[in-house]
């Protein structure tokens, strides 16, 4: 007895201080890249998916030649410092998509100021959303899409049928422990458990959706509560709204394993929950409060998007040989003009200086 109980304590000593030594290394990273080019290799066609959403007021669209004229992809690639793809999304809806609204400009620079100016708050935030990464947020922008409405599941019926049947079979073996009892309850079973797996496979996609939602707004709550300039007068209401596919997720993905240990438990409760179709049941409902509630969703992505555009732009602030100025806009009046203007991705870049009044230059 004395030796297990040694061997369990070195077990979980050992995944402790694993555990503990990934933490680091990973804050390591987020402070040892902080104004610096991020290397990774970028998917575009899914970062291009929220802009065609993103349509809000005093936003001009940029054309598809003048994004090939500008080189885009290689230009955004530059300015990205964001963790998550969500941040992609909305940091490249934004470029792409640029307001002329001064107060908006003000708005977006006092929230990079802020990071820049709390190192442990921007570093604490980071992680959190290194976190949410880890369980990737490709899908969500999937919910806003118009296509996606809410649809009755065929058979339901057969499907409730079939867990009522479950329920009685269960206090049938109790009330009756006749061997034919439990033989009907095995063949139940079997056929509840063929279901469950047919469907987790063929909604494989449709579970992982919203699995990144529940996420979504889990880590929102975690990042709302260090205090920062990003408006979260819209994200509280969107989170309240959201409470009741929060409680339904709960019982969804209840036993997901987070070890080795507690994979037995796991499967065992999988077993359970598909003798009752719990994940049949419960799949349908989240998904279809999820597509009601996009709206709310949108909010949720645009707080982690906010957030993360202003940490990426007050990183590229914070780079070695990068130049940055405020703009002035004019109320009235056609007028260009800027000094000393570089290019971001030519090297040694000769700076120019231009002032146009009410003509062109091409």
């Amino acid at each position: 007895m004395l030796l297990l109980l040694t061997l369990l304590v070195i077990l979980f000593a050992t995944v402790f201080l694993l555990h503990n030594n990934t933490v680091k290394k990973i804050k390591k990273n987020i402070h040892n890249s902080w104004g610096r080019i991020n290397p990774a290799e970028r998917n575009f066609n899914k970062i291009e998916k929220y802009r065609d959403y993103d349509k809000g007021r005093y936003s001009q669209k940029l054309t598809n030649q003048t994004l090939i004229d500008i080189d885009i992809e290689t230009l955004f690639s530059f300015l990205d410092r964001t963790t998550t793809l969500i941040g992609k999304q909305y940091l490249y809806s934004k470029i792409t998509q640029p307001k002329s609204q001064l107060s908006e400009l003000i708005n977006v620079k006092t929230e990079a100021d802020h990071f820049t100016n709390n190192r442990e708050k921007r570093e604490f935030i980071q992680y959190q959303l290194h976190r949410f990464e880890k369980g990737e947020t490709d899908l969500i922008v999937d919910f806003f899409s118009d296509k996606n409405v809410v649809v009755k599941p065929k058979y339901n019926f057969l499907y409730k049928l079939l867990t009522l049947l479950a329920v009685v079979s269960i206090v049938g073996i109790f009330v009756i422990p006749h061997l034919i009892t439990i033989l009907l309850g095995l063949i139940l079973l079997g056929l509840n458990l063929t279901l469950h797996l047919f469907f987790r496979f063929r909604d494989s996609e449709k579970l992982k959706a919203i699995r990144q939602v529940y996420r979504l707004a889990r880590y929102s709550k975690i990042i709302s509560l260090q205090k920062s300039p990003v408006n979260v007068e819209e994200m509280q209401p969107a989170l309240k709204k959201l409470s009741k596919f929060n409680r339904a997720y709960h019982f969804l993905d209840l036993g997901i394993p987070a070890n080795d240990i507690s994979s037995i438990a796991f499967y065992l409760l999988d077993l359970v929950k598909a003798f009752f179709l719990v994940e049949i049941h419960l799949l349908n409902y989240t998904y279809n409060s999820l597509i009601l509630e996009k709206v709310e969703v949108n909010k949720l992505f645009c707080y982690i998007g906010r957030i993360e555009m202003a940490i990426s732009i007050a990183s590229l602030k914070d780079t070695d040989g990068v130049k940055m100025c405020f703009p002035n806009l004019l109320i009235q009046g056609k007028i260009l003009s800027f000094s000393n203007a570089t290019h971001p991705l030519i090297p040694n870049c000769i700076p120019n200086s231009i002032d146009l009044n009410t003509t062109s230059a091409f």
